[in-house]
């Protein structure tokens, strides 16, 4: 009998977690639809989205989020970096000026930059592996292209029927 107890608690246990995550998930799908709103501080309400969901989909304690989070967020700034100056090497190539050189430099580039965000991935999952684990660490990336495309999901939606974006709200 105490056995079977045990088991409605589990039950029980994992239905509040379950709870929980959705109104977690709610309440950050709200926070971004007021982020879409107002076009002044997105960049910043953005990352806090994005960091209550990975810390939420991870379910970080607090102990692991001091140390996770200082090692993401220097991952996020190297890879922002690289992937600028690739975004650079390629707008040179597409110029109306472009010459066969400049193209050929530009994807030497971008081959060499690719190489290095290669690099840097391995690193940090190097890096967190002791902080989370290979579950967690396994499903980081996973989480970032989820949020990533709930984001494009949420927007697409405020824009309306037949692709056309809806004027911006005013307050």
């Amino acid at each position: 009998m105490p056995s079977s107890h045990q088991g409605l608690w589990k039950i029980f246990k994992n239905k509040k977690d379950m709870l929980q995550k959705m109104i977690l998930s709610m309440a950050a799908l709200f926070a971004l639809t007021t982020v879409m709103a107002q076009p002044g501080e997105r960049k910043e309400k953005l990352e806090a989205l994005k960091r209550q969901y990975i810390t939420t989909e991870l379910e970080l304690t607090v102990a692991e989020a001091e140390k996770f989070w200082p090692v993401f967020n220097e991952f996020e700034t190297a890879r922002k970096a690289l992937r600028k100056s690739v975004k650079e090497a390629s707008e040179k190539a597409l110029a109306p000026t472009a010459t066969k050189d400049t193209v050929i430099e530009s994807a030497e580039t971008n081959a060499r930059k690719k190489k290095e965000e290669a690099d840097l991935e391995l690193k940090f999952v190097k890096d967190v592996l002791p902080i989370v684990g290979p579950q967690r660490t396994a499903r980081l990336f996973e989480l970032d292209e989820e949020f990533k495309r709930r984001l494009l999901e949420e927007m697409g939606n405020r824009r309306g029927e037949g692709g056309q974006q809806s004027p911006p709200r005013r307050r």
